[in-house]
Protein backbone atom coordinates (compact mmCIF):
# COMPACT_ATOMS: atom_id res chain seq x y z
CA UNK A 1 0.00 0.00 0.00
CA UNK A 2 1.35 3.49 -1.01
CA UNK A 3 1.17 6.03 1.67
CA UNK A 4 1.98 9.76 1.64
CA UNK A 5 2.88 12.21 4.66
CA UNK A 6 0.30 15.23 5.20
CA UNK A 7 1.97 18.21 6.75
CA UNK A 8 -0.87 20.76 8.08
CA UNK A 9 -0.34 23.72 10.02
CA UNK A 10 -3.54 25.04 11.96
CA UNK A 11 -3.47 28.82 11.87
CA UNK A 12 -6.50 30.50 12.95
CA UNK A 13 -10.36 30.82 12.37
CA UNK A 14 -12.13 34.25 13.16
CA UNK A 15 -15.80 35.65 13.28
CA UNK A 16 -16.86 32.34 14.86
CA UNK A 17 -20.53 32.18 16.74
CA UNK A 18 -19.63 33.41 20.78
CA UNK A 19 -21.50 31.03 22.75
CA UNK A 20 -20.57 32.99 25.75
CA UNK A 21 -22.66 35.72 27.01
CA UNK A 22 -20.17 37.78 29.60
CA UNK A 23 -16.62 35.95 29.32
CA UNK A 24 -14.57 34.96 26.44
CA UNK A 25 -14.44 31.59 24.79
CA UNK A 26 -11.98 29.12 25.28
CA UNK A 27 -11.58 27.28 22.34
CA UNK A 28 -9.75 24.30 20.93
CA UNK A 29 -9.74 22.35 17.79
CA UNK A 30 -9.90 18.19 17.05
CA UNK A 31 -8.32 17.22 13.52
CA UNK A 32 -8.80 13.91 11.96
CA UNK A 33 -8.93 12.33 9.00
CA UNK A 34 -12.46 11.15 8.62
CA UNK A 35 -12.91 7.57 6.44
CA UNK A 36 -9.47 6.80 7.87
CA UNK A 37 -10.68 3.38 8.39
CA UNK A 38 -9.72 3.19 4.58
CA UNK A 39 -6.23 4.01 6.20
CA UNK A 40 -3.74 0.44 7.53
CA UNK A 41 -0.87 2.68 9.21
CA UNK A 42 -2.16 1.81 12.69
CA UNK A 43 1.29 3.66 13.94
CA UNK A 44 -0.39 6.85 12.64
CA UNK A 45 -1.98 9.41 14.93
CA UNK A 46 -5.68 9.65 13.28
CA UNK A 47 -6.80 12.35 15.82
CA UNK A 48 -4.97 14.78 17.11
CA UNK A 49 -6.53 18.15 19.47
CA UNK A 50 -5.00 21.49 19.88
CA UNK A 51 -4.21 23.23 23.20
CA UNK A 52 -7.03 25.25 24.84
CA UNK A 53 -6.73 28.96 23.02
CA UNK A 54 -7.71 31.20 26.21
CA UNK A 55 -6.95 35.12 24.85
CA UNK A 56 -8.89 35.49 21.27
CA UNK A 57 -12.23 34.65 21.93
CA UNK A 58 -14.28 34.12 18.34
CA UNK A 59 -10.85 34.59 16.65
CA UNK A 60 -8.45 32.18 18.32
CA UNK A 61 -4.94 31.42 16.65
CA UNK A 62 -3.28 28.45 17.54
CA UNK A 63 -0.53 27.75 15.10
CA UNK A 64 -0.10 23.72 15.20
CA UNK A 65 1.32 21.64 13.44
CA UNK A 66 0.40 18.13 12.55
CA UNK A 67 1.83 15.27 10.71
CA UNK A 68 -0.59 12.32 9.59
CA UNK A 69 0.02 9.32 6.90
CA UNK A 70 -2.22 9.01 4.23
CA UNK A 71 -3.35 5.86 1.35
CA UNK A 72 -3.23 6.92 -1.58
CA UNK A 73 -5.69 4.69 -3.47
CA UNK A 74 -8.30 6.38 -0.94
CA UNK A 75 -7.08 9.80 -1.88
CA UNK A 76 -7.33 9.33 -5.24
CA UNK A 77 -11.47 7.96 -4.84
CA UNK A 78 -11.67 10.83 -2.70
CA UNK A 79 -12.63 8.67 0.54
CA UNK A 80 -10.60 11.21 3.19
CA UNK A 81 -11.43 14.88 4.10
CA UNK A 82 -9.33 16.41 6.57
CA UNK A 83 -11.68 17.50 9.44
CA UNK A 84 -11.47 20.03 11.82
CA UNK A 85 -13.94 20.53 14.87
CA UNK A 86 -13.51 23.55 17.25
CA UNK A 87 -15.03 23.25 20.33
CA UNK A 88 -15.68 25.66 23.37
CA UNK A 89 -14.18 24.36 26.89
CA UNK A 90 -17.31 24.32 29.48
CA UNK A 91 -17.13 23.36 32.59
CA UNK A 92 -20.40 22.86 34.00
CA UNK A 93 -22.51 21.58 30.87
CA UNK A 94 -19.74 19.85 28.63
CA UNK A 95 -17.93 21.40 25.47
CA UNK A 96 -19.87 22.65 22.82
CA UNK A 97 -19.29 22.29 19.40
CA UNK A 98 -18.72 25.95 17.77
CA UNK A 99 -18.46 24.45 14.15
CA UNK A 100 -16.39 22.03 11.80
CA UNK A 101 -14.68 22.31 8.24
CA UNK A 102 -14.18 19.45 5.62
CA UNK A 103 -11.31 19.59 3.31
CA UNK A 104 -11.71 16.83 1.23
CA UNK A 105 -8.09 15.81 0.63
CA UNK A 106 -8.05 14.78 -2.93
CA UNK A 107 -8.61 18.53 -3.30
CA UNK A 108 -5.55 19.84 -1.19
CA UNK A 109 -3.49 17.58 -3.53
CA UNK A 110 -4.45 18.72 -6.41
CA UNK A 111 -4.13 22.32 -6.06
CA UNK A 112 -1.04 21.88 -4.93
CA UNK A 113 0.22 19.28 -7.26
CA UNK A 114 1.96 16.04 -6.38
CA UNK A 115 5.75 16.88 -6.03
CA UNK A 116 4.85 20.43 -4.47
CA UNK A 117 7.24 21.01 -1.52
CA UNK A 118 6.41 24.58 -0.59
CA UNK A 119 4.10 25.69 2.19
CA UNK A 120 0.88 26.91 1.09
CA UNK A 121 -2.08 28.82 2.77
CA UNK A 122 -5.73 27.94 2.02
CA UNK A 123 -8.58 28.78 3.72
CA UNK A 124 -12.48 26.97 4.54
CA UNK A 125 -15.03 28.17 5.90
CA UNK A 126 -16.77 26.61 9.59
CA UNK A 127 -19.85 25.26 9.21
CA UNK A 128 -21.95 26.63 12.32
CA UNK A 129 -25.52 25.54 12.93
CA UNK A 130 -26.69 28.63 10.51
CA UNK A 131 -23.87 28.40 8.27
CA UNK A 132 -24.60 29.00 4.22
CA UNK A 133 -20.90 27.82 2.82
CA UNK A 134 -19.04 24.51 3.28
CA UNK A 135 -16.11 25.45 1.48
CA UNK A 136 -14.72 28.92 -0.74
CA UNK A 137 -13.32 27.21 -3.35
CA UNK A 138 -14.00 27.53 -6.49
CA UNK A 139 -13.90 23.91 -7.49
CA UNK A 140 -17.41 23.92 -4.56
CA UNK A 141 -20.24 22.03 -6.61
CA UNK A 142 -23.56 22.48 -6.51
CA UNK A 143 -25.97 20.44 -5.11
CA UNK A 144 -27.27 17.54 -7.28
CA UNK A 145 -30.84 17.90 -8.40
CA UNK A 146 -32.10 14.63 -7.11
CA UNK A 147 -30.24 15.64 -3.92
CA UNK A 148 -31.95 18.69 -3.28
CA UNK A 149 -35.56 16.60 -4.12
CA UNK A 150 -34.61 13.67 -1.18
CA UNK A 151 -34.37 16.71 1.20
CA UNK A 152 -37.17 18.87 0.50
CA UNK A 153 -39.11 15.77 0.77
CA UNK A 154 -37.75 14.75 4.14
CA UNK A 155 -39.43 17.97 5.62
CA UNK A 156 -42.85 17.37 4.42
CA UNK A 157 -42.07 14.00 6.90
CA UNK A 158 -42.07 15.85 10.11
CA UNK A 159 -43.74 18.51 12.30
CA UNK A 160 -41.13 21.24 13.48
CA UNK A 161 -42.32 21.70 17.33
CA UNK A 162 -40.20 23.59 20.22
CA UNK A 163 -39.49 21.04 22.48
CA UNK A 164 -37.65 22.88 25.31
CA UNK A 165 -38.24 26.24 26.55
CA UNK A 166 -36.64 29.25 24.33
CA UNK A 167 -33.89 29.49 27.13
CA UNK A 168 -33.29 26.05 27.73
CA UNK A 169 -32.83 26.21 23.19
CA UNK A 170 -30.60 28.99 23.05
CA UNK A 171 -28.25 27.16 25.20
CA UNK A 172 -28.50 23.64 23.46
CA UNK A 173 -28.31 25.40 20.25
CA UNK A 174 -31.82 24.13 19.45
CA UNK A 175 -33.65 25.48 16.79
CA UNK A 176 -35.58 24.12 13.39
CA UNK A 177 -32.91 23.68 10.81
CA UNK A 178 -35.12 22.42 8.01
CA UNK A 179 -36.96 26.14 8.10
CA UNK A 180 -34.60 27.74 6.36
CA UNK A 181 -34.21 24.92 3.07
CA UNK A 182 -35.51 26.75 0.28
CA UNK A 183 -36.13 25.05 -3.54
CA UNK A 184 -34.53 27.82 -5.21
CA UNK A 185 -31.24 27.94 -3.25
CA UNK A 186 -28.15 25.52 -3.22
CA UNK A 187 -29.47 22.76 -1.02
CA UNK A 188 -25.03 22.02 -0.05
CA UNK A 189 -25.73 25.54 1.82
CA UNK A 190 -28.32 24.69 3.36
CA UNK A 191 -28.64 24.25 7.95
CA UNK A 192 -26.82 20.79 8.52
CA UNK A 193 -26.33 19.95 5.39
CA UNK A 194 -23.05 19.02 4.09
CA UNK A 195 -21.80 18.05 0.50
CA UNK A 196 -18.93 16.20 -1.39
CA UNK A 197 -17.29 19.53 -3.20
CA UNK A 198 -16.54 17.10 -6.01
CA UNK A 199 -20.00 15.87 -6.85
CA UNK A 200 -22.13 18.01 -5.24
CA UNK A 201 -23.47 15.15 -3.10
CA UNK A 202 -25.10 15.13 0.54
CA UNK A 203 -22.46 13.42 2.67
CA UNK A 204 -23.17 14.65 5.53
CA UNK A 205 -26.96 15.69 7.51
CA UNK A 206 -26.55 17.16 11.33
CA UNK A 207 -30.34 17.40 12.10
CA UNK A 208 -29.80 17.25 15.89
CA UNK A 209 -31.72 19.72 17.85
CA UNK A 210 -33.97 20.35 15.27
CA UNK A 211 -37.54 20.61 16.64
CA UNK A 212 -38.24 17.35 14.41
CA UNK A 213 -41.84 15.46 15.35
CA UNK A 214 -43.03 12.47 13.91
CA UNK A 215 -42.28 8.86 12.93
CA UNK A 216 -39.28 7.41 11.09
CA UNK A 217 -40.59 5.40 8.40
CA UNK A 218 -38.94 2.70 6.06
CA UNK A 219 -39.80 4.89 2.96
CA UNK A 220 -38.54 8.11 4.48
CA UNK A 221 -36.26 9.85 1.48
CA UNK A 222 -34.02 9.98 4.25
CA UNK A 223 -32.67 6.54 2.99
CA UNK A 224 -32.30 7.49 -0.66
CA UNK A 225 -29.42 9.50 0.51
CA UNK A 226 -26.80 6.91 -0.12
CA UNK A 227 -23.59 8.69 -0.14
CA UNK A 228 -24.23 9.87 4.03
CA UNK A 229 -20.53 9.48 5.59
CA UNK A 230 -22.64 11.43 9.03
CA UNK A 231 -25.90 11.23 10.19
CA UNK A 232 -26.93 13.14 13.61
CA UNK A 233 -30.69 13.29 14.43
CA UNK A 234 -29.93 12.99 18.09
CA UNK A 235 -32.62 15.39 20.19
CA UNK A 236 -35.57 15.07 18.29
CA UNK A 237 -39.15 13.29 18.99
CA UNK A 238 -39.20 10.17 16.88
CA UNK A 239 -42.45 8.60 19.63
CA UNK A 240 -44.50 7.96 16.76
CA UNK A 241 -41.70 5.72 15.21
CA UNK A 242 -43.17 2.01 15.25
CA UNK A 243 -39.21 1.25 15.55
CA UNK A 244 -35.90 2.09 13.82
CA UNK A 245 -36.32 1.37 10.31
CA UNK A 246 -34.20 -1.34 9.43
CA UNK A 247 -33.10 0.82 6.18
CA UNK A 248 -30.89 2.74 8.20
CA UNK A 249 -28.54 -0.55 7.28
CA UNK A 250 -28.96 0.62 3.35
CA UNK A 251 -26.79 3.42 4.23
CA UNK A 252 -23.19 1.43 4.13
CA UNK A 253 -20.69 4.79 3.86
CA UNK A 254 -21.76 5.77 6.89
CA UNK A 255 -19.12 6.43 9.69
CA UNK A 256 -20.84 8.52 12.29
CA UNK A 257 -24.32 7.58 13.07
CA UNK A 258 -26.27 9.47 15.94
CA UNK A 259 -30.14 8.95 16.91
CA UNK A 260 -29.70 9.59 21.12
CA UNK A 261 -32.47 11.28 23.06
CA UNK A 262 -35.40 10.53 20.42
CA UNK A 263 -37.60 8.76 22.09
CA UNK A 264 -37.33 5.55 19.73
CA UNK A 265 -38.49 2.63 21.00
CA UNK A 266 -38.61 -0.91 20.19
CA UNK A 267 -35.96 -3.61 18.83
CA UNK A 268 -32.68 -2.28 17.13
CA UNK A 269 -33.11 -3.73 13.53
CA UNK A 270 -29.99 -6.84 12.64
CA UNK A 271 -29.41 -4.56 9.69
CA UNK A 272 -27.71 -1.77 11.27
CA UNK A 273 -24.83 -4.37 12.12
CA UNK A 274 -24.34 -3.81 7.74
CA UNK A 275 -22.78 -0.43 8.65
CA UNK A 276 -19.20 -2.15 9.22
CA UNK A 277 -18.14 1.42 8.21
CA UNK A 278 -18.92 2.96 11.49
CA UNK A 279 -17.06 4.84 13.76
CA UNK A 280 -19.21 6.02 16.33
CA UNK A 281 -22.50 4.97 17.18
CA UNK A 282 -25.12 6.36 19.52
CA UNK A 283 -28.09 5.08 20.44
CA UNK A 284 -28.31 6.42 23.96
CA UNK A 285 -31.05 7.70 26.07
CA UNK A 286 -34.10 6.53 23.70
CA UNK A 287 -37.27 5.89 26.14
CA UNK A 288 -40.47 7.63 27.06
CA UNK A 289 -43.14 7.45 29.30
CA UNK A 290 -46.69 6.45 28.81
CA UNK A 291 -49.86 6.04 31.02
CA UNK A 292 -52.49 2.72 29.97
CA UNK A 293 -55.57 2.32 32.58
CA UNK A 294 -53.89 4.23 35.53
CA UNK A 295 -51.05 2.58 34.78
CA UNK A 296 -47.83 3.90 34.03
CA UNK A 297 -45.37 2.19 31.62
CA UNK A 298 -41.81 2.85 30.31
CA UNK A 299 -40.58 1.96 26.65
CA UNK A 300 -36.91 1.15 25.36
CA UNK A 301 -34.97 0.03 22.78
CA UNK A 302 -34.18 -3.35 22.52
CA UNK A 303 -31.23 -5.18 21.72
CA UNK A 304 -31.21 -8.82 21.18
CA UNK A 305 -27.78 -10.45 22.48
CA UNK A 306 -28.11 -11.98 19.14
CA UNK A 307 -27.60 -8.58 17.24
CA UNK A 308 -25.30 -7.32 19.23
CA UNK A 309 -22.54 -10.04 18.48
CA UNK A 310 -23.60 -9.18 15.15
CA UNK A 311 -23.05 -5.47 15.54
CA UNK A 312 -19.32 -5.88 17.19
CA UNK A 313 -18.12 -8.83 14.79
CA UNK A 314 -18.99 -6.23 11.91
CA UNK A 315 -18.07 -3.00 13.37
CA UNK A 316 -14.55 -3.53 13.51
CA UNK A 317 -13.61 0.35 13.37
CA UNK A 318 -15.69 1.60 15.99
CA UNK A 319 -14.11 3.94 18.66
CA UNK A 320 -17.04 5.19 20.04
CA UNK A 321 -20.25 3.16 21.05
CA UNK A 322 -22.93 4.66 23.40
CA UNK A 323 -25.88 2.18 24.53
CA UNK A 324 -26.91 4.11 27.25
CA UNK A 325 -30.55 3.14 28.37
CA UNK A 326 -30.82 0.08 25.96
CA UNK A 327 -32.49 -3.20 26.88
CA UNK A 328 -29.84 -5.74 26.36
CA UNK A 329 -30.57 -7.88 28.94
CA UNK A 330 -28.03 -10.18 28.38
CA UNK A 331 -24.14 -10.73 29.37
CA UNK A 332 -22.03 -8.85 26.65
CA UNK A 333 -19.81 -10.91 24.00
CA UNK A 334 -16.04 -11.79 24.54
CA UNK A 335 -15.86 -10.40 21.25
CA UNK A 336 -16.24 -7.00 22.47
CA UNK A 337 -12.28 -6.68 23.88
CA UNK A 338 -11.53 -6.93 19.95
CA UNK A 339 -12.41 -3.76 18.71
CA UNK A 340 -9.05 -2.38 18.84
CA UNK A 341 -10.00 0.94 18.12
CA UNK A 342 -12.32 1.71 20.61
CA UNK A 343 -12.16 5.10 22.54
CA UNK A 344 -15.36 5.37 24.52
CA UNK A 345 -17.82 2.41 25.80
CA UNK A 346 -21.09 3.98 27.41
CA UNK A 347 -23.44 0.93 28.65
CA UNK A 348 -25.12 2.84 31.48
CA UNK A 349 -28.47 1.44 32.25
CA UNK A 350 -28.44 -1.55 30.01
CA UNK A 351 -30.12 -4.29 32.41
CA UNK A 352 -26.82 -5.98 31.58
CA UNK A 353 -26.20 -9.66 33.45
CA UNK A 354 -23.22 -11.72 33.84
CA UNK A 355 -19.40 -11.45 33.76
CA UNK A 356 -17.89 -8.18 32.53
CA UNK A 357 -14.99 -9.30 29.98
CA UNK A 358 -12.27 -7.40 31.71
CA UNK A 359 -10.07 -7.18 28.62
CA UNK A 360 -12.24 -4.41 27.92
CA UNK A 361 -10.00 -2.36 30.69
CA UNK A 362 -7.12 -3.11 28.85
CA UNK A 363 -7.62 -1.75 25.15
CA UNK A 364 -4.99 0.24 24.25
CA UNK A 365 -6.98 3.26 23.18
CA UNK A 366 -9.97 3.18 25.67
CA UNK A 367 -10.14 6.49 27.12
CA UNK A 368 -13.99 6.53 29.10
CA UNK A 369 -15.49 3.37 30.48
CA UNK A 370 -19.32 3.68 31.89
CA UNK A 371 -20.96 0.58 33.52
CA UNK A 372 -22.78 2.45 35.79
CA UNK A 373 -26.62 1.35 36.81
CA UNK A 374 -26.43 -2.25 35.82
CA UNK A 375 -26.76 -3.56 39.41
CA UNK A 376 -27.00 -7.35 37.63
CA UNK A 377 -23.39 -6.88 35.94
CA UNK A 378 -20.52 -8.53 37.99
CA UNK A 379 -16.78 -8.58 37.46
CA UNK A 380 -13.18 -7.50 38.56
CA UNK A 381 -10.65 -4.93 38.04
CA UNK A 382 -7.71 -6.31 36.34
CA UNK A 383 -3.87 -5.32 36.49
CA UNK A 384 -4.18 -1.82 34.73
CA UNK A 385 -1.04 -0.74 32.24
CA UNK A 386 1.21 1.80 32.68
CA UNK A 387 0.80 3.02 29.11
CA UNK A 388 -3.34 3.27 30.38
CA UNK A 389 -5.14 5.78 28.41
CA UNK A 390 -8.31 5.50 30.59
CA UNK A 391 -9.89 9.00 31.35
CA UNK A 392 -13.24 8.17 32.41
CA UNK A 393 -14.19 5.26 35.02
CA UNK A 394 -17.38 4.60 35.79
CA UNK A 395 -18.92 1.83 38.04
CA UNK A 396 -22.01 3.04 39.80
CA UNK A 397 -24.49 0.71 40.88
CA UNK A 398 -22.96 -2.45 40.19
CA UNK A 399 -22.17 -5.80 41.10
CA UNK A 400 -18.24 -5.21 40.70
CA UNK A 401 -16.52 -7.20 43.59
CA UNK A 402 -12.83 -7.63 44.81
CA UNK A 403 -9.55 -5.42 45.67
CA UNK A 404 -9.03 -2.31 44.59
CA UNK A 405 -5.84 -3.50 42.46
CA UNK A 406 -2.62 -1.35 43.22
CA UNK A 407 -2.33 -1.21 39.70
CA UNK A 408 -5.06 1.49 39.73
CA UNK A 409 -2.59 3.79 40.31
CA UNK A 410 -1.40 3.56 36.93
CA UNK A 411 -3.78 5.15 35.31
CA UNK A 412 -1.92 8.81 35.26
CA UNK A 413 -4.43 10.39 33.17
CA UNK A 414 -7.65 9.65 34.93
CA UNK A 415 -10.47 12.24 35.64
CA UNK A 416 -13.26 10.83 36.65
CA UNK A 417 -12.96 7.92 39.16
CA UNK A 418 -17.02 6.79 40.44
CA UNK A 419 -16.72 3.37 41.93
CA UNK A 420 -19.93 3.97 44.78
CA UNK A 421 -22.36 1.27 45.59
CA UNK A 422 -20.35 -1.58 44.36
CA UNK A 423 -18.73 -4.63 46.33
CA UNK A 424 -15.21 -4.13 46.21
CA UNK A 425 -13.39 -4.07 49.60
CA UNK A 426 -10.10 -3.83 51.12
CA UNK A 427 -7.97 -1.30 52.01
CA UNK A 428 -6.90 1.39 49.94
CA UNK A 429 -3.59 0.93 48.09
CA UNK A 430 -0.98 3.41 48.40
CA UNK A 431 -0.42 3.63 44.76
CA UNK A 432 -3.98 5.71 44.35
CA UNK A 433 -2.07 8.82 45.55
CA UNK A 434 -0.65 8.72 42.09
CA UNK A 435 -3.97 9.83 40.73
CA UNK A 436 -3.49 13.33 41.13
CA UNK A 437 -5.47 14.52 38.21
CA UNK A 438 -8.87 12.33 38.41
CA UNK A 439 -10.29 15.66 40.28
CA UNK A 440 -13.77 13.96 40.58
CA UNK A 441 -12.76 10.68 42.50
CA UNK A 442 -15.94 8.71 43.71
CA UNK A 443 -14.87 5.99 45.81
CA UNK A 444 -17.05 3.72 47.82
CA UNK A 445 -16.49 4.27 51.51
CA UNK A 446 -16.32 0.38 52.86
CA UNK A 447 -11.99 0.34 52.48
CA UNK A 448 -10.92 -0.40 56.23
CA UNK A 449 -8.54 2.42 56.91
CA UNK A 450 -6.86 5.34 55.00
CA UNK A 451 -2.75 5.65 54.63
CA UNK A 452 -1.12 8.58 54.52
CA UNK A 453 -0.80 8.28 50.39
CA UNK A 454 -4.44 8.43 50.33
CA UNK A 455 -4.68 11.56 52.23
CA UNK A 456 -2.25 12.63 49.83
CA UNK A 457 -4.86 12.22 46.99
CA UNK A 458 -8.01 13.03 49.04
CA UNK A 459 -6.29 16.77 49.45
CA UNK A 460 -5.39 16.75 45.73
CA UNK A 461 -9.27 16.01 44.50
CA UNK A 462 -10.07 18.56 47.17
CA UNK A 463 -11.72 16.34 49.89
CA UNK A 464 -10.66 16.97 54.09
CA UNK A 465 -7.46 14.89 55.08
CA UNK A 466 -8.51 11.78 57.28
CA UNK A 467 -7.05 10.31 60.35
CA UNK A 468 -5.31 6.90 59.93
CA UNK A 469 -7.73 5.33 62.27
CA UNK A 470 -11.04 6.64 60.05
CA UNK A 471 -13.36 7.34 62.91
CA UNK A 472 -16.91 7.47 62.68
CA UNK A 473 -17.49 11.18 62.27
CA UNK A 474 -14.83 11.47 59.61
CA UNK A 475 -16.26 8.71 57.36
CA UNK A 476 -19.43 10.43 57.69
CA UNK A 477 -18.10 13.59 57.03
CA UNK A 478 -16.25 11.61 54.20
CA UNK A 479 -19.50 10.14 52.72
CA UNK A 480 -21.47 13.67 52.61
CA UNK A 481 -18.34 15.14 50.98
CA UNK A 482 -17.93 12.33 48.28
CA UNK A 483 -21.68 12.19 47.83
CA UNK A 484 -22.02 15.94 46.97
CA UNK A 485 -19.13 15.23 43.52
CA UNK A 486 -21.50 12.46 42.63
CA UNK A 487 -24.32 14.78 42.21
CA UNK A 488 -22.52 17.28 40.52
CA UNK A 489 -21.33 14.67 38.28
CA UNK A 490 -25.18 13.25 37.44
CA UNK A 491 -26.27 16.88 37.36
CA UNK A 492 -26.23 16.57 33.67
CA UNK A 493 -27.89 13.96 33.42
CA UNK A 494 -31.07 14.06 35.76
CA UNK A 495 -31.39 17.78 34.10
CA UNK A 496 -32.24 15.59 30.69
CA UNK A 497 -34.49 13.51 32.02
CA UNK A 498 -36.27 16.66 33.54
CA UNK A 499 -36.37 17.83 29.92
CA UNK A 500 -37.91 14.77 28.48
CA UNK A 501 -40.58 14.68 30.69
CA UNK A 502 -41.04 18.12 30.61
CA UNK A 503 -41.74 17.72 26.67
CA UNK A 504 -44.13 14.76 27.55
CA UNK A 505 -46.32 16.81 29.96
CA UNK A 506 -46.68 19.49 26.99
CA UNK A 507 -48.04 17.33 24.85
CA UNK A 508 -50.10 15.67 26.91
CA UNK A 509 -51.85 19.29 27.96
CA UNK A 510 -51.94 19.83 24.42
CA UNK A 511 -53.63 16.33 23.45
CA UNK A 512 -56.16 17.17 26.50
CA UNK A 513 -54.81 13.95 28.42
CA UNK A 514 -54.71 16.11 31.47
CA UNK A 515 -54.35 12.90 34.04
CA UNK A 516 -51.71 11.80 32.46
CA UNK A 517 -50.12 15.35 32.37
CA UNK A 518 -50.51 15.57 36.26
CA UNK A 519 -49.23 12.32 36.80
CA UNK A 520 -45.92 13.16 34.69
CA UNK A 521 -45.87 16.32 36.74
CA UNK A 522 -45.39 14.14 39.94
CA UNK A 523 -42.70 12.02 38.13
CA UNK A 524 -40.96 15.94 37.27
CA UNK A 525 -40.92 16.35 41.06
CA UNK A 526 -39.35 13.40 41.89
CA UNK A 527 -36.92 13.96 39.04
CA UNK A 528 -35.56 17.61 40.67
CA UNK A 529 -35.05 16.28 44.08
CA UNK A 530 -33.39 12.38 43.19
CA UNK A 531 -30.23 13.65 43.76
CA UNK A 532 -31.19 14.40 47.24
CA UNK A 533 -32.71 11.40 47.84
CA UNK A 534 -30.14 9.10 46.97
CA UNK A 535 -27.40 11.30 48.64
CA UNK A 536 -29.89 10.82 51.90
CA UNK A 537 -30.55 6.69 51.17
CA UNK A 538 -26.51 6.24 51.42
CA UNK A 539 -26.20 8.18 54.65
Amino acid sequence: MECWPLDITLNSAKDLKDLNLFSKMDLYAIVSIHGDYFNNNTNNANQQRMHINKDYGPNPKWNFPMKFTIDVSAVEQNRLALVVKIKAKKKLTGDKEVGEAHMPIKELHESYGEESKDERRTSYNVKTQKAEATSNTSSQHHCLPNQSAHLLQLTQEFVQKRMYSEYDDYYNGSYPKMKSWKADSDCCSWDGVTCDTQNGEVICLDLSNSWLCGPLNSNSSLFSLHRLWKLNLAFNNFSSSATIPFEFGQLVRLTHLNLSFSFLHGRIPSKISWLSNLVSLDLSSNYFYYFVGGDYYEKLLDLRRIDLEALVQNMTYLRELHLDDVNILSSLPQSLANLSSLTSLSLSGCYLQGKFPSDIFLLPKIQAIDLSYNQELVGFLPKFQSNSSLQEFYLFDTNFSGELPSSIGNLKSLNVLDLCKTNLFGELPNSVSNLKSACNAILPIIFRSASPHFQSFLSEVGVSSLSSQMPRDTIDELRKALNRIREENNRMKIHLNRYRTQVEIRESVEGGWYEHAQFMQSLLTDLIYQSDVEMSDEE
